[in-house]
């Protein structure tokens, strides 16, 4: 048997919302021996996931019983599966980072609008925010 034991930590970057808590777990109901629930790791966090699954433990005003954790822990039967798993939490980890690289450097491609917004046209719109946030970057 072998156990497998991977810790994040020490996040760095751009986002000061990034935590080092990427590990995703589902949270099982007790089993009949035993009143403790039991909490799987089955996944690594993606960006669309970041502030929806909450850290330490399942919110019970949600449906679903996820949660993330800083730590995954598994047991493997031989090393081969421990090394086809640890390559994979590498790949996945480094296509987790450079997703919220790309979330940093989005830019707006084109602007649209909705007509019958407040009563103003598509261009009324677009002056009135344009002009918005001019406004907001020259004052004080």
């Amino acid at each position: 048997m072998y156990r497998m034991r991977i810790v994040a930590s020490d996040p760095v970057g751009p986002d000061p919302q990034f935590d080092q808590n990427v590990f995703v777990y589902r949270r099982r109901p007790a089993s009949p021996y035993h009143d403790t629930p039991i909490d799987d790791c089955i996944a690594l966090l993606s960006p669309a996931d970041f502030g929806v699954i909450p850290i330490g433990e399942p919110d019970p005003s949600q449906a679903h019983p996820f949660f993330r954790l800083s730590e995954a822990v598994w047991d493997f039967r031989t090393q081969k599966l421990a090394d086809k798993v640890w390559a994979a939490v590498q790949r996945d980890l480094v296509s987790f980072l450079a997703a919220l690289n790309a979330f940093q450097t989005l830019e707006p491609l084109e602007q649209i609008c909705l007509t019958g917004t407040h009563g103003l046209s598509c261009q009324e719109q677009l002056s009135v925010s344009d002009s918005g946030s001019d406004a907001e970057s020259e004052s004080p």
